[in-house]
């Protein structure tokens, strides 16, 4: 029996974004983007 785990999820590209009129209500916002490869 064995006592590992192996987990694959795709890497993720994070962009990000700031509103410097603050119109929004935020002055900073992201998005995630999952990209095929490479597996992490």
């Amino acid at each position: 029996m064995s006592n590992s785990v192996t987990i694959r999820v795709p890497a993720r590209l994070h962009l990000g974004f700031l509103d410097l009129n603050g119109d929004a209500g935020r002055r900073f916002g992201s998005v995630g983007l999952p990209l095929s490869e490479p597996e992490t």
